[in-house]
């Protein structure tokens, strides 16, 4: 698999996700896949949607 990025809220930019693990979590509109690690520059959390579960 490929370098997964992320928008990072405090860095304003995309970036590195680093420690990043695949979670499910059930959402109003039902299950939704993420990746959620954190932000390879300054170590805020950031998470991507990778689609439905």
């Amino acid at each position: 698999m490929g370098v997964m990025e992320a928008y990072c809220v405090k860095c304003r930019t995309k970036v590195e996700i680093k420690d990043g693990e695949e979670v499910i979590i059930d959402t109003k509109r039902g299950k939704k896949k993420f990746m959620m690690g954190t932000c390879s520059v300054c170590g805020t959390k950031v998470s991507r949607v990778l689609g439905n579960a």
